[in-house]
């Protein structure tokens, strides 16, 4: 009987021996027994010389993996460290009681209209000559590797260009994914995609139905044409035909997966487009400096928009410096002409953005009494008041717990005080400052449902709301013809801390707020309340200067020999001991590797020195860009034999130092 190497989502770094009666393709998607459990897998290319006793694979399922598919698998794991069955678990999605299902009954699609013979848009798009050439370029591109930096302000009509090139696809009976930053997000990309199409796209996110994902999967693996849009996830789907990829918003850290396979989807998506010979659109107004750099070096296409889309203008940026303002004074964090431009906007029958990005009422409770501060015990953290529940919640454990009607440190009654504003504080304040307006809190505990997210978009869309009070949730995407008026409450939030990315980040963001302003006919107004006015991320924001910010951050990271310029890897160890922890730091610390052009700092405590329980050291291995960084890893960590109760974190090309 044959025996097969078959890869399993396990971390460990090699691959299972079973055996089977039958020949079997490399890629075969199996089911195999381990350690008691049924659980799926992937036959490897390599066969087994293994002749002593296996067990035998259970059964096969009507999926194989194409080559295109394992070795993008296979790219994934040696990039990111990470045991190659990992990577072909993710690509063979589904739970094992879904792939039964859907072996067993179908795609159950007898009512359902996978596929659209498409032969026209029900809506005709009127390019202009910017969006006509970046058009050009790609359709020149349909069937080569082609990646591209769709560069166009908030509201330029990125959209309307890669909505275009969808169309021919389809017309070409192909596969296009388009994957979003934020589940919110695809609720009104869903609405402008159908009003387009006349059809609705296939999802492929977490808040997807079991059934829609049998569909979806089933769809895209018989090649049958269609457009998935979804999160990062989507990568992994079993393409036949892909034509056509877009990551929308790429700059955005939620690409980013930071648990088990730890990487990038823009990266990802990237080589998967190289293995598909297709365009890779990456589409921003304010790209991370590695795209922008890679575009203006060359390795990307560069296709720019620079004005907005129909009759939009830009919205007018105005400083309000906080050191004229005294909230403690004044007991409010909304400014005096925050408020007078709120009203007059109020009064237009306009609507209003509140941005600041913190949930519940405030990050930090004290007592004026004798100073506690209401740590969470499980990590290095404080806990967030959310008034609306009673709680104080930690944001990374999920740990919460009642309100106190006294300091448990001191007993002292009725001195316990929120430091700093949340998304609760703010609507409080406005509810007193506008009590006629009808108000409305975008965040991710406040709207954790599909349906949630779906009523909180259609009922601003209805104008049923004259208020918006929300977080980076309302920073990206969305389009509002009668939000005019944008009020950052807090500019300078990350613009300080150990982050090498934390000016970039903070410009990102501000940057995508105010373009949520002033979409249509109606001229928009930002106010950025801020204690530092003379920033350069802040005076950037104010003078729509982002390629001056960007080449002076390129030439900031040049000069200290930070990314794009080199490159990092992360690692952090972790355990519940913390005498076990210091003492395998200290052993890495002793096998450091001495290559040239790299240099590795560490161990030291990061920010966040204990999440979930766990104590945390890392190592942080700078390298120069000629140097096999991922050889010096596999022979300096994993191969260094510590104990199973410490855990190794590794993460190349980090975003997170915290």
């Amino acid at each position: 009987m044959p025996h097969y190497q078959v890869a399993i989502a396990t971390p460990l770094f090699k691959k299972f021996t079973y055996a089977y009666d039958d020949d079997l393709m490399p890629g075969q998607v199996v089911v195999v027994p381990l350690r008691g459990k049924s659980v799926v897998g992937v036959v490897a290319a390599e066969k087994s010389n293994y002749k002593g006793l296996v067990k035998d694979i259970i059964k096969t399922l009507p999926y194989v993996l194409n080559a295109k598919q394992t070795d993008f698998c296979a790219w994934l794991s040696d990039y990111t460290l990470t045991p190659y069955g990992q990577c072909t678990r993710m690509m063979a999605s589904l739970p094992l009681k879904e792939f039964e299902r859907l072996t067993k009954d179908g795609a159950e699609n007898k009512d359902i209209a996978l596929t659209v013979a498409f032969k026209s848009a029900q809506k005709n798009i009127v390019l202009t000559g910017e969006q006509q050439h970046a058009v050009g370029c790609l359709q020149k591109n349909y069937h080569n590797f082609y990646p591209a930096l769709l560069d166009g302000m908030t509201g330029s009509g990125k959209t309307e260009v890669y909505f275009k090139c969808i169309e021919d696809v389809l017309k070409l009976g192909g596969q296009a994914l388009v994957l979003l930053p934020e589940i919110t997000l695809s609720e009104q990309w869903i609405m402008r995609f159908k009003e387009h199409f006349g059809f609705e796209p296939l999802q492929w996110h977490s808040k997807t139905t079991p059934k829609s994902k049998r569909i979806a999967y089933q769809t895209v693996y018989e090649g049958k044409s269609c457009v998935v849009v979804g999160a990062r996830s989507g990568l992994f789907l079993p393409f036949q035909k892909l034509n056509f990829i877009v990551v929308d918003e790429e700059h955005d850290a939620s690409y980013k997966q930071e648990e088990k396979v730890i990487y990038n989807a823009r990266d990802a998506a990237v080589y998967l487009g190289k293995v598909n010979k297709c365009p890779v659109v990456l589409a921003s107004a304010t790209p991370c400096l590695e795209t922008y750099h890679n575009a203006v070096e060359g390795r990307y296409a560069h296709l720019k928009l620079k004005s907005r889309y129909g009759v939009e203008t830009l919205p007018e940026v105005k400083i309000i410096d906080q050191r004229t303002q005294d909230p403690y004074a004044k007991k409010t964090y909304i400014s005096d002409p925050l408020i007078e431009q709120t009203q007059k906007a109020l009064n237009r029958n306009e609507q209003i953005l509140f941005f600041v990005n913190k949930r519940g009422f405030s990050p930090l409770t004290l007592c004026k009494a004798c100073g506690h501060r209401f740590e969470c015990n499980s990590c290095s953290g404080w806990l967030t008041h959310h008034q609306k529940t009673k709680e104080l919640k930690c944001h990374h454990c999920a740990h919460s717990e009642q309100y106190p009607p006294h300091c448990p440190a001191c007993g002292t009654k009725d001195q316990l005080t929120g430091c700093g504003p949340g998304v609760e504080r703010l609507l409080e304040e406005s509810q007193k400052h506008f009590p006629k307006a009808r108000h409305l809190v975008v965040s991710s505990d406040m709207m954790e449902s599909n349906t949630a997210r779906q009523e909180a978009i259609q009922s601003i869309l209805n104008h049923q709301v004259d208020i918006i009070i929300g977080t980076q949730m309302m920073a990206k995407g969305h389009h509002f013809p009668l939000l005019t008026l944008i009020g950052i409450i807090d500019g300078d939030m990350g613009l300080s801390g150990m982050d090498l990315r934390a000016c970039e980040k903070t410009f990102q963001m501000m940057f995508q707020v105010a373009g949520r302003a002033g979409r249509e006919h109606l001229n928009g107004q930002v106010f950025l309340q801020t204690y530092n006015p003379d920033h350069p991320v802040i005076q950037a924001i104010k003078n729509y200067d982002r390629d001056a910010f960007l080449k002076a951050e390129l030439q900031q990271r040049k000069e200290f020999s930070m990314p794009p310029f080199s490159r990092l890897i992360s690692i952090t160890l972790s355990s519940l001991s913390k005498d076990l922890l210091y003492r395998a730091g200290k052993k890495l610390a002793s096998r450091v590797p001495k290559v040239e052009g790299v240099q590795v700092l560490g161990p030291t405590v990061p920010p966040h020195a204990m999440i979930r329980g766990q104590h945390r050291l890392r190592f942080l291995m700078m390298s120069a860009l000629q140097v096999n960084r991922h050889e010096i890893v596999k022979f300096w960590i994993l191969k260094s034999n510590l104990p199973s109760q410490v855990r190794k974190h590794i993460d190349v090309d980090p975003l997170s130092f915290m």
